[in-house]
């Protein structure tokens, strides 16, 4: 299902504004579940806005200009900046090129998963700018690169939990360890007497610099585990 980031953000901002009844929203938002359509699509498509009220809404609140796709000459250039792949699986176009930041059209540039997709894969700076909804489409039509008939298929953006996990699984892993250790240090009278008469013969400098060995041959057991269960890319 296509996400909305900030579906309900954005639908209280329209109430607010006094764009959309309580029961248009309600509805909307129903739909939007069902479809996974962004939710300014779906109110579109209601005719409870119309796409210029859309399109105006983006611009007074988010600061991003409106574009036309319809007689902007795109460079060829743009094109293996996003794959044909890419620009339909998050429904964006390349608009231009200033500098180390790609401008993209997008129908909603509130929605941050998308733009950190995008600056993940291009490697640039990402500047969106809004075009409608059947500009856009009209343009991917159109757009290099594959089989034009080809399905492309919406991947759902992980959930909060999923993404918690997946950037503290390695740090909360490696670090649980070294943590112990100096909570031990602080607060246990018998790791403190380890550490002041530490076993087999060893001076209080050997055994500390040893358990530090120890946590960092454990660290790089957790990195390469990180690798295996959460983050595979690690591994690449």
């Amino acid at each position: 299902m296509a996400p909305e980031t900030y579906s309900g953000h954005l639908g209280d901002m329209l109430l607010r504004e006094g764009l959309v009844t309580n029961e248009a929203l309600e509805e909307a938002l129903r739909r939007q579940r069902e479809t996974g359509q962004p939710l300014g699509r779906v109110l579109v498509e209601m005719h409870a806005i119309t796409e210029q009220v859309k399109l105006n809404f983006f611009h007074k609140h988010f600061g991003h200009d409106v574009v036309s796709l319809r007689d902007h000459e795109i460079p060829d250039i743009l094109y293996t900046y996003l794959t044909r792949s890419t620009a339909m699986k998050f429904r964006v176009i390349p608009y231009k090129l200033e500098g180390d930041t790609l401008v993209v059209a997008m129908e909603d540039p509130s929605d941050l998963v998308i733009l950190d997709n995008l600056k993940a894969q291009v490697g640039l700076r990402i500047r969106p700018v809004i075009a409608s909804f059947t500009d856009i489409e009209a343009a991917l039509e159109t757009y290099p690169g594959g089989d034009e008939d080809e399905e492309v298929i919406w991947e759902e953006p992980p959930s909060f939990a999923t993404r918690l996990i997946k950037y503290t699984f390695f740090p909360a892993l490696a670090f649980t360890p070294l943590a112990t250790v100096i909570i031990l240090m602080i607060f246990s009278d018998g790791f403190q007497y380890i550490l002041l008469h530490p076993p087999m013969g060893m001076d209080t400098v050997d055994f500390v610099l040893s358990i530090t060995l120890i946590w960092g041959l454990w660290a790089l057991f957790a990195y390469e585990l990180d690798g295996i269960l959460v983050n595979p890319e690690h591994r690449d």
